[in-house]
């Protein structure tokens, strides 16, 4: 099932113009259907001996590849998240591992 909504896959980005103090700013770069995936205890304690650590887990639909750059997710509520990708086998789908972000950037308003 696709009934998460959509996700806001986003790059950081340097937006400042030419000459001026650096803005780093998140850059939609794809905006997704994705689903809530629940992860086993199994798989979390692999998580924490390969010392990777992660708030959530994600599936993403009919996004061929994840574009050049995306190291964000923007989830519908407004938290933002550093994001993992791994492909799924068998499904048109990637799986991406959340970790939630302790300070939020400004995100560009563009249309992904």
């Amino acid at each position: 099932m696709r009934d998460g909504g959509r996700v806001l896959l986003c790059a950081l980005e340097d937006v400042s113009e030419n000459g001026l103090m650096p803005v780093e700013k998140l850059v939609p770069k794809a905006r997704p259907y994705f689903s809530k995936r629940t992860v086993s205890i199994t798989r979390r304690w692999s998580a924490d001996g390969a010392d990777v650590q992660f708030d959530r887990v994600i599936r993403i639909w009919n996004l061929p590849e994840v574009p050049d750059g995306v190291k964000f997710a923007v989830m519908p509520d407004g938290k933002q998240y550093r994001a993992v990708f791994n492909d799924v086998v068998d499904e048109d789908a990637i799986d991406a591992g959340l970790t939630r972000l302790e300070d939020y950037y400004d995100v560009l308003t563009t249309n992904a």
